[in-house]
């Protein structure tokens, strides 16, 4: 007896496979999303564990650390381990750069910082003060978040937006794809919570001779005028706590007392000025030490920090931070300047503008063993704005002078002890008018480094 073969009809095999493409059409979607659920999960996670990495060196450190570079991308730090996502790619780390008060979230102490200047704009709204943000490129591998404006290798940032936008939805950055960025980010206000910021107050490096914070009026190591008073940061837009005002007078004047500890031969002095205006012509002193009313000005070791508006007659330049000293034994040097930015003329006031400005000074002995005898050098150092780094006075002529002979803050030996002053210089009628701020004053040269980093810590305030 034969069996014949049933083979499928057309209609069965028809409905064989409409019935597949039914289960193909309702399952696929779901197992493709799956696997993309399962890739933005571990996309996620990646972000979140660099997240937390970058927040634990926070911790450890009390800064952010900086952005590594790759390609046109800032990406996440060689400090931590969570550098890479899911999908391969490095993660993405975007900082703000010099901020509204001057200086870097991967440089200067977290604390000292107010507005970082960086917010993250998204579905549920903005988020403004934003320390940090970390990215994953996603599946696509293409930056969907829009940053404005960019990032640009080498600068670690600038005052920007980040724009992200839901998880699937049309990217802005990449037409013709879907935002899959995955994104974190965390507010300065969250890491400052895990210090105690509110009383927080940067102290000067090394070992200083003294400190004037210009507090209150109390302080044993000042006389103050009757011109000159103690008052608020927010009246003086600025300043560590209080801040000295003086008012361009004879009384205005502060007197250091105790003035024979400053016979110094190397020493440092630190500190931060504001002129009341920018009226050009003006000659202010800061803080000056000079001779007894019969000496000769030259014969004895003077000195003056001044900010001056006007070059005409002795080849300064606008607005410039002036450090000049005297002396006349031998055949010492009568008499040098040390001026800033020597090499640029400009045609409008550059320290004398009534804004914020760093100062420091030093001499140092350059031969060993150390004598006052010895060939010194001296240097000004000077910051033109709160935004930009310290500039350091480079003209090999004037401005890192190598002097004959080292004009120390205090009279040549056997001479009397010569009263030092703020706000103006003696037996003239030169004053300063505004407002200054933590001096700081040692018995030895600080290092470059030492003197950025109390500018880096201390310009917040201003």
């Amino acid at each position: 007896m034969s069996h014949r073969t049933r083979a499928f009809t057309l209609v069965e095999m028809a409905l064989v496979l409409i019935l597949f493409g039914v289960l193909l059409g309702t399952t696929l979607p779901r197992l493709l999303s799956d696997i993309k659920t399962d890739a933005a999960k571990k996309n996620k996670n990646s972000v979140a564990e660099a997240r937390e990495e970058i927040t634990g060196y926070v911790l450890a450190n009390k800064k952010l650390p900086e952005a590594a570079i790759d390609g046109t991308r800032t990406v996440a730090p060689t400090q931590i381990k969570a550098r890479i996502d899911a999908s391969g790619q490095p993660i993405v780390y975007i900082l703000p750069n010099v901020n509204a008060t001057g200086g870097a979230l991967w440089e200067d102490d977290i604390c000292v910082f107010g507005d970082t200047g960086l917010s993250v704009t998204g579905p549920g709204g903005t988020t403004d003060n934003v320390a940090f943000v970390v990215a994953s490129p996603g599946q696509n591998h293409a930056l969907d978040l829009v940053v404005a404006p960019p990032m640009v290798p080498g600068v670690q940032g600038a005052a920007r937006t980040v724009t992200m936008k839901a998880f699937g939805a049309d990217s802005d950055a990449n037409p013709g794809l879907e935002f899959d960025d995955i994104v974190e980010f965390v507010t300065l206000d969250y890491l400052q919570a895990k210090f105690d910021c509110s009383d927080y107050t940067p102290e000067p490096p090394g070992s200083p001779l003294s400190t004037l914070p210009m507090d209150d009026m109390t302080d044993t190591n000042l006389s103050f005028g009757s011109g000159a008073s103690i008052v608020s940061s927010a009246t003086a837009g600025g300043g560590m706590g209080n801040v000295l005002s003086v008012d361009g007078t004879a009384s205005g004047a502060v007197t250091v007392l105790n003035s024979a500890d400053y016979r110094l031969d190397e020493f440092t002095i630190m500190g931060w000025f504001k002129t009341r205006d920018a009226t050009v012509g003006d000659y202010e002193p800061i803080i000056s030490r000079q001779w007894d009313a019969n000496a000769n000005p030259h014969n004895h070791r003077n000195f003056w920090v001044v900010t001056w508006a006007n070059n005409t007659d002795q080849s300064h330049f606008p607005g410039e931070a002036v450090f000049k000293a005297s002396r006349n034994i031998g055949t010492a040097e009568p008499h040098f300047n040390v001026d800033t930015d020597a090499q640029t003329r400009v045609a409008a006031p550059r320290h004398h503008d009534a804004n914020w400005h760093f100062f420091a000074v030093t001499m140092q002995d350059t031969v060993s063993p150390k004598d006052v005898n010895n060939p010194h050098r001296a240097t000004v150092f000077v910051s033109e704005n709160i935004a930009q780094d310290l500039h350091k006075t480079a003209n090999a002529v004037t401005t890192n002078r190598l002097l004959n002979r080292g004009p120390a803050l205090g009279p040549a030996t056997g001479a009397g002890v010569y009263t030092m002053y703020i706000g103006k210089e003696d037996r003239t009628s030169r004053y300063f008018d505004g407002y200054i701020d933590e001096i700081v004053i040692y018995n030895y040269a600080l290092t470059d480094d030492e003197i950025g980093s109390w500018y880096n810590a201390t310009r917040g305030y201003y």
